[in-house]
């Protein structure tokens, strides 16, 4: 499940700083 905590963590981060920064998990 560590596709599914990154995407979950990077929607918090892009909602708050980096939206257009991080899309998804590499």
């Amino acid at each position: 499940s560590k596709f599914r905590e990154c995407t979950h963590v990077i929607a918090a981060i892009r909602r708050r700083f980096f939206e257009e920064l991080f899309f998804g998990c590499p």
